[in-house]
């Protein structure tokens, strides 16, 4: 026998077992929803995910796994029917409140500490829900937002202008055709950090809700969904999710 050649052959196959692997490996593919608002959670133009805070924790997470990410758009209103699908693997930076159905999915670790409140003109100073009365307030297309403000909503008390990008809704407020809007304290701070918003306009002492965000996962989903949480809870542990936020701060 030629020892040589045998050792050489070994050799080969290994490689090819290598590349096939790693072939492998390289073509799993979680898909990733989101519901685009705008910056800084979601970064892009004509609603294509580019940048922003979802798409960082959306790789981050890929990554850990050995996995390649792809991103779907999901309208808010169809974000059940779309993860029934099957078509969404992962739904980041969302809250149990925000869907229909929660106990449908596997939900991960808290990711970040998420805080809503309310956006006014400096003149008109927001301290209580009842100053909101017969106001137009700019929302996000079909977004759930805390109890009081909803019940307000549903009442007629206050009426609602909803807009597909929070950067609309700042539009508007700054031109005075809405009386405040609602929008989370890093969207906020991040928007006039870039100089995008109006400095009239301030953020109030009137909080609409306050609550963890975390990611839903399919239970349909292309990787086991206790590999995909053991993940996040790893990247959370190792400060990865909280270096993400603090970039966009």
């Amino acid at each position: 026998m030629n020892v040589g050649r045998g050792r050489f052959t070994r050799a080969v196959c290994l490689v090819w077992v290598s590349l096939v692997a790693a072939t492998v490996q390289a073509t799993e593919t979680l898909m990733f929803g989101y519901s685009y608002h705008g910056p800084p959670f979601h970064i892009g133009s004509d609603q294509v995910l580019e940048a922003g805070i979802v798409k960082d924790v959306s790789l981050a997470i890929a990554d850990a796994l050995s996995a390649k990410a792809d991103f779907v758009n999901v309208p808010v209103k169809r974000v059940d029917q779309i993860m029934d699908s099957g078509k969404v693997d992962v739904l980041c930076m969302y809250h149990p409140h925000w869907v229909k159905r929660p106990d449908t999915y596997v939900w991960g670790p808290a990711i970040f500490h998420y805080r809503e409140m309310y956006v006014a003109t400096k003149d008109n100073e927001l301290e209580a829900f009842d100053q909101l009365k017969g106001k137009v307030i700019g929302t996000n297309l079909g977004y759930e937002y805390g109890a009081r403000t909803m019940q307000m909503f549903n009442s007629g008390q206050a009426n609602r202008l909803e807009m597909v990008e929070t950067s609309r809704l700042y539009e508007l407020l700054g031109l005075r055709r809405i009386n405040a809007l609602i929008d989370s304290e890093v969207s906020f701070y991040y928007l006039r950090k870039l100089g995008l918003i109006d400095r009239q306009l301030m953020l109030s002492e009137l909080e609409d809700a306050a609550y963890d965000l975390s990611c839903a996962i399919n239970r349909k989903a292309r990787l086991p969904a206790a590999k995909i949480v053991q993940a996040m809870s790893d990247l959370k542990a190792q400060g990865v999710f909280e270096n993400i936020y603090s970039r966009y701060r």
